[in-house]
C-alpha cells in the first residue's frame, strides 16, 4: 500500500529548544484525508556540540484531531518506535489535524549545554491511494514554553524615499492608485444635519449619497485572513486593516473637496467582504504635499441609524450575511461563557439550573480556600452528613418460585480457585432487593448487618438461569448478593440472616441516598455527545472505604457512566492509604491506583472518556500550600496518571439523571464537560472557581446554598 508523507517545514526563528523543561509544539494548519493508519515517524535534528546534552532526555509527542477543538491524549513516540500511536485507525473519509511536541528536561530549568533545532519532521501514513504522495502543510510553530525567552523584532523605521520632484511624485502616486489598485463599491455617507446630539456630541443619522466603483491600494497586499475571531462584543476579523486612496484620484471620481469619512463604508469584490471606514487622514509626502488618504477599515455592521437608498439597500441585501446569521449559535455559547449565569445567577429553591433536587441532610459548609490568593473554593459538600439507611426484607420461599420470591441458597463461590460453597441471597426481579437495585439504592460495597455485626456485599446481575437449582421465577430474572469480610472482595463469608419479633426470617442492608440530583441527562454517542470530562476536588475523611463521584448508571441494562473510588488504609491510626479509582463506561471497567494518598487533604481529580479517539484517561493531583501562607496553595502536583483505549460506548438514559450518592468524604468544583480536556490545561481548569466555558458544561456545581425566597409571578 502506498504511503502519504506529511513535511513540516520548520519556522527556523521557532524551531529551538534553549533551557530544560522547555517545549515546544507543531501544529499542522491544513486537513489531511484518505489516510488509514500511521505508519513512521522521521526528524532531523540541528545540535551545534551533541556531546553538551542526552539526547535519551527529549520526548517527542503526538496527537491528533478532527477538528482542531477536541485533540486526543499524547502519544510518546520516537523515531523507529511508535509505540501505540502504531495502533492508531484513522477513516479515510474524515479530515484530521496533528500536533508534535519537543519537550527536553534533565531535571533541572537550567540553560541548556547546546541548542536543539528541529529543521524538519516528517510525519509517514498508510493511505488508500495507490502511489505514494509527500505533502508539506502550513505549520505552525508555538512560543518556547519559557519565561525568559527575549522577543527580538526587526526595527522598521526607514528614511523618507526622496523623488527628483513633487510632480513626478504625486504623478506616480496618482498612476500606482488606478494601475495597480484593488476594485471595491464604495458607498460615501454624510450626517444628517439636523440629528445633532450637542450633549453627547456626536450625529445620530447619517444617510447614504452615492455609490461608485473605485480603487483602493492595499499595503503589500496584505489582505485580512478568513478566520473570524470573538471578542467582548461581537465578531471581529483581523485587525487593523489599512487601505491608500491617492488624494488627485479620490476627488476625480467624487469631485473636488471629497474626502473618505468616517461611516463610509466600501465592499471588496475580490474577498467577499464588507468594511466600514473607522477613520482616516491625510498623509503627507515628498516636501510635505498632501498625497494619499491612510484609510482604518473595521468590520461592517448594518445599524439602523443609517439611511440607505433604495438601490444601495438592494445590493447590500445580496452581499451581506450577519453574524447572527453565519454564527448565531457560537455567539450565544460566547455570550453563554462571558456571563456564565449558571455560576453567577441567585439560586433558590425554585431556580436552580443545575440541581434538580438535595438531600434535606446534606451538609454545605463555607470554606476559604484560595489558589495564588484566588479563592477556589467557597462552599463543598459534606457527603458524611447523609447516614446509611437500613433496609431489612422478610425471605420469601416456597415452591415453585414466583418474581417476588427472596431466598438464601447454599452455592459455590463464583470466585477464581475457590471450591467451597456459601450462604448467599437470591432476589428476583419482583422483590425489594432487586428494584432498590435496579434504582441504584442497593450497590456493590453496601453492608450487610445483623446487630453490631456487618459484611461487605457484592452484587452479581443480572442473571437469567440457576446453577445447581430446580425452578423457575415467572420471568427467570434475578441478582446474586454475597457476602465478603472486606473490600478486596476476596474472603467470602456467609450472608448474615435474622429473625424478626414475628419469627421470620429477615435480611438487612445497609444502603446509600442519593446526595444531589442534576438536571443533566446520561448521554454519550458517536454524534453530538462523543466527549466527557470530568472534575472534582475531594478530601477523603479517616474513615472512608468506597466513595462515588458521579452516577449515571442504569444496573439492569448496563449501561451509562459512573465514577467511584475505594480508599485502603495502611494502619487505622494513620491518614494514608491506596487509592484506586475507578470508571465504569457501560461494561468496560478502567481502574489506577495510586499510593500513599492521605486522608484528610484536598485533591484534585480529572477523568476523560471519548468515543471520537476511543480513549479514556484518569488523573489525580495533589495541591501544593504556600510556605508563606497556609491558606493559600500555589501548585497541582500529578500524582497518578492512567490512560488506556475503551470500545465504543453508546447509551441515552432519557428517564435517568446525574447524581452524587451519599460517601464519607468532602467534595467540591464539579464539573462535567462536553469536551476532551487537553492534558496541558488541566492545571488552568483545576484552578478556576467560575470556568469560562459554561457552553462546553453539562453539570457545573459550586456547592453554592440555596437561598429560600418568596416565589413573585408576573400579572398578565
Amino acid at each position: 500500500m502506498a504511503n502519504l508523507t506529511l513535511k513540516l517545514l520548520i519556522d527556523s526563528e521557532k524551531n529551538s529548544l534553549t533551557f530544560s523543561k522547555n517545549y515546544r509544539i507543531f501544529s499542522t494548519l491544513d486537513p489531511t484525508t484518505g489516510i488509514t493508519g500511521f505508519t513512521e515517524f522521521l526528524e532531523d535534528l540541528i545540535i551545534a556540540d551533541p556531546n553538551a546534552i542526552d539526547l535519551n532526555k527529549l520526548r517527542r509527542y503526538f496527537r491528533y484531531s478532527r477538528n482542531r477543538h477536541d485533540w486526543s491524549l499524547w502519544y510518546e513516540v520516537e523515531p523507529g518506535d511508535l509505540g501505540e500511536a502504531g495502533d492508531i485507525v484513522f477513516e479515510d473519509c474524515s479530515e484530521f489535524y496533528f500536533e508534535i511536541k519537543y519537550e527536553y528536561d534533565d531535571g533541572t530549568c537550567n540553560e541548556m549545554g547546546s541548542i536543539i533545532q528541529v529543521n524538519e519532521i516528517k510525519l509517514r501514513f498508510a493511505q488508500t491511494s495507490t502511489t505514494s504522495n509527500t505533502y508539506s502543510p502550513m505549520t505552525q510553530c508555538s512560543d518556547e514554553g519559557c519565561t525568559t525567552i527575549i522577543a527580538k523584532t526587526d526595527p522598521s523605521f526607514k528614511p523618507y524615499e526622496v523623488d527628483s520632484a513633487i510632480g513626478m511624485f504625486k504623478e506616480l502616486s496618482f498612476y500606482t492608485n488606478v494601475i495597480f489598485g484593488h476594485e471595491v463599491v464604495y458607498f460615501r455617507t454624510l450626517p444628517e444635519s439636523d440629528s445633532g446630539d450637542f450633549v453627547f456630541k456626536e450625529w445620530t443619522l447619517f444617510k447614504n449619497v452615492d455609490r461608485k466603483c473605485l480603487k483602493v491600494a492595499v499595503p503589500k497586499n496584505a489582505f485580512p485572513s478568513n478566520q473570524p475571531k470573538f471578542a467582548e462584543f461581537g465578531l471581529d476579523f483581523e485587525l487593523p486593516f489599512e487601505v491608500h486612496v491617492d488624494h488627485r484620484y479620490f476627488q476625480s471620481v467624487f469631485g473636488k473637496k471629497s474626502q473618505p469619512r468616517y461611516r463610509d463604508f466600501l465592499y471588496f469584490p475580490l474577498i467577499n467582504r464588507m468594511y466600514e471606514v473607522q477613520g482616516s487622514y491625510l498623509h503627507r509626502g515628498f516636501m510635505m504635499e498632501p498625497t494619499m488618504w491612510k484609510v482604518s477599515l473595521k468590520k461592517y455592521n448594518p445599524n439602523i441609524d443609517m439611511l440607505l437608498q433604495d438601490d444601495s439597500r438592494h445590493f447590500l441585501d445580496n452581499v451581506v450575511s450577519s453574524a447572527e446569521q453565519l454564527f448565531g449559535e457560537d455567539v450565544e455559547n460566547d455570550i453563554k461563557d462571558s456571563t456564565m449565569p449558571k455560576q453567577y445567577d441567585t439560586i433558590s429553591q425554585k431556580f436552580d439550573s443545575s440541581r434538580n433536587a438535595i438531600h434535606p441532610d446534606l451538609r454545605i459548609k463555607p470554606l476559604k480556600y484560595t489558589y495564588n490568593y484566588a479563592s477556589l473554593i467557597e462552599n463543598y459538600y459534606d457527603l458524611s452528613a447523609i447516614t446509611y439507611t437500613t433496609s431489612t426484607y422478610e425471605l420469601l420461599e416456597g415452591s415453585p418460585l414466583v418474581s417476588e420470591s427472596i431466598l438464601v441458597e447454599n452455592l459455590p463461590s463464583l470466585n477464581d480457585n475457590c471450591s467451597k460453597k456459601y450462604d448467599v441471597l437470591l432476589a428476583y426481579q419482583g422483590s425489594g432487593p432487586f428494584k432498590a437495585w435496579r434504582n441504584n439504592a442497593l450497590i456493590t460495597t453496601d453492608k450487610n448487618v445483623k446487630g453490631n455485626d456487618s459484611r461487605f456485599i457484592k452484587v452479581r446481575a443480572p442473571l437469567d438461569t440457576l446453577p445447581d437449582h430446580i425452578g423457575q421465577t415467572e420471568s427467570g430474572r434475578y441478582i446474586r448478593i454475597e457476602a465478603y469480610k472486606d473490600l478486596s472482595f476476596s474472603n467470602q463469608r456467609n450472608i448474615m440472616q435474622d429473625v424478626d419479633s414475628n419469627g421470620d426470617k429477615i435480611v438487612k442492608f445497609k444502603i446509600r441516598e442519593t446526595s444531589i440530583l442534576y438536571n443533566s441527562v446520561p448521554q454519550f454517542n458517536s454524534d453530538t455527545v462523543q466527549n466527557l470530562s470530568y472534575t472534582a476536588l475531594f478530601n477523603l475523611n479517616t474513615g472512608s472505604d468506597v466513595v462515588q463521584f458521579l452516577n449515571g448508571y442504569d444496573n439492569e441494562s448496563q449501561k451509562g457512566f459512573k465514577i467511584s473510588g475505594q480508599f485502603s488504609k495502611y494502619f487505622n491510626d494513620e491518614p494514608e492509604g491506596d487509592f484506586t479509582l475507578s470508571v465504569d463506561v457501560n461494561s468496560t471497567n478502567k481502574s489506577a491506583t495510586v499510593s500513599n494518598l492521605k486522608s484528610g487533604e484536598w485533591y484534585a481529580m480529572v477523568v476523560s472518556i471519548s468515543n471520537e479517539f476511543n480513549q479514556c484517561g484518569l488523573y489525580i493531583y495533589s495541591i501544593s500550600e504556600d510556605a508563606a501562607d497556609i491558606i493559600n496553595h500555589n501548585e497541582f502536583n500529578m500524582i497518578l496518571e492512567s490512560k488506556a483505549s475503551i470500545p465504543l460506548a453508546e447509551f441515552n438514559l432519557s428517564s435517568s439523571k446525574y447524581y452524587i450518592p451519599s460517601s464519607n468524604m468532602w467534595i467540591a468544583n464539579i464539573r462535567l464537560f462536553n469536551t476532551m480536556i487537553k492534558e496541558d490545561q488541566h492545571e488552568f481548569i483545576l484552578s478556576q472557581q467560575y470556568i469560562k466555558d459554561e457552553s462546553k458544561l453539562l453539570i457545573i456545581d459550586n456547592c453554592k446554598p440555596q437561598l429560600n425566597l418568596p416565589y413573585i409571578a408576573k400579572n398578565k
